[in-house]
């Protein structure tokens, strides 16, 4: 028998997101958490054959071991351990946790054979915060319908001119943000389930770089602490440049705040807000048969003198706006009514394009 010495609280954090990735099904091969302990490090790692995440933590252990462990059990055992070091005994077909009087153990299972990194030689580096941020600022826009799956994920690209981009889009509206590093070209759609896994592990923070490695087929992405690996979506992500309107003409400068506290309330009333653009004033109106709401700000800035109506879903302008944190924007508009997309835009290289409502919607 090897026993490990780690403090509870990390090793319980490591096996949660661990386990996050394993299969829920637990007849599955995938169903297990893999704890391993090497030197001064006890690495925990969970996939269901399509995203692997592994997380270390700082350990003290007489010698390397590895066992498999229930995903789901393990996870719970080390959630409710107690504060304080955890000694975790590892024998041949049964691991235990004891921690500050309290015992824990389970029967260890057959060990998955971990996910391979990418082959191909595309790779970047970037600091963890803005890893995070592109994500963020992009991930609100992915399709959850099942019948858009080569939708439902974020386009990860990297030019030629070294701009590593991250798009998003459902068809009702577009995020889309930049960022030059340099590297070899690629162009793959990361799914949204390693989407969440990544942007739960990364910090907001972070000062370390996070290595972006990808091929064809798969995409890893390896922190001071963490691995996410993944295989991406194998349909080719469609032409989203032909969503972004190339005449836009009319820009109105906003302070964001004011906006969506007034959008926010408006919304109240109903799932379709009609949008109104003027100098020095942005109005909002909506109806929902037997109610109603209302709301103006007078901080809209339209240096030109043009004005806009149009009717949209709150949600899809809220969500695009919360993934923002300055404190104005700007939002570009074509004065003809009907279908005519608005694009916002703030001082960093992003933007968003949301599709206004048709009248049959």
């Amino acid at each position: 028998m090897t026993k490990t010495k780690i403090e509870s609280g990390r090793f319980a954090s490591a096996i949660g997101m661990a386990a996050a990735a394993a299969s829920r099904d637990a007849l599955s091969q995938f169903a297990v958490v893999t704890v391993s302990a090497t030197k001064k490090w006890v690495a925990a790692t969970g996939t269901d054959g399509v995203i692997q995440t592994s997380v270390r933590v700082g350990a003290e252990t007489e010698s390397d071991w590895s066992a498999a462990a229930p995903a789901a059990l393990i996870a719970r055992f080390a959630a409710a351990l107690p504060g304080g070091v955890c000694e975790i005994t590892a024998a041949p077909s049964l691991l235990t946790l004891d921690c500050g009087g309290v015992r824990f153990q389970t029967a260890t299972r057959k060990e998955v054979s971990a996910m391979s990194a990418p082959k191909g030689k595309a790779k970047v580096y970037l600091p963890e915060m803005t890893l995070r941020e592109m994500l963020r600022k992009t991930k609100f826009a992915a399709s959850t319908d099942q019948t858009h799956k080569k939708l439902m994920g974020v386009n990860v690209a990297l030019a030629k001119d070294g701009t590593l981009s991250m798009t998003a889009t459902d068809g009702r509206r577009l995020a889309h943000m930049e960022y030059g590093c340099g590297g070899a070209e690629f162009d793959v759609t990361l799914p949204t389930r390693a989407v969440d896994a990544l942007y739960a592990l990364l910090s907001k923070s972070g000062s370390q770089d996070v290595t972006v490695a990808a091929d064809a087929s798969g995409m890893m992405f390896t922190g001071e602490r963490w691995t996410v690996t993944c295989k991406v979506i194998d349909e080719r992500y469609p032409n989203w440049k032909k969503v972004v309107p190339s005449d836009v003409p009319h820009v109105a400068t906003i302070e964001r705040k004011p906006f969506v506290e007034a959008l926010e309330r408006v919304a109240i009333a109903s799932d379709s807000v009609l949008l109104t653009l003027a100098p020095g004033r942005a109005a909002f109106g909506a109806n929902g048969g037997d109610r109603s709401a209302g709301a103006e700000i007078a901080d809209c800035r339209i240096d030109d003198g043009a004005v806009y109506s149009g009717l949209f879903d709150p949600r899809l302008l809220l969500d695009a706006l919360k993934a923002l944190d300055e404190d104005t924007f700007t939002m570009s508009f074509n004065r003809e009514p009907g279908g005519v997309p608005v694009v916002i835009k703030c001082s960093i290289p992003w933007f968003a394009v949301v599709m206004p409502l048709r009248k049959e919607d």
